[in-house]
């Protein structure tokens, strides 16, 4: 049981990463299409 909730946790963890990184790269790539991804850079 432990090692599910963890393994779940841990899935979470996860998603929650990827969704973060999506959203940052989608935040720069929003930025730099306006042009002012050069202050990012």
């Amino acid at each position: 049981l432990l090692l599910g909730v963890s393994f779940i946790y841990l899935l979470l963890c996860l998603c929650q990463h990827a969704l973060w990184v999506f959203v940052h790269m989608l935040h720069r790539l929003i930025q730099r299409s306006v042009g002012l991804g050069q202050i990012y850079d």
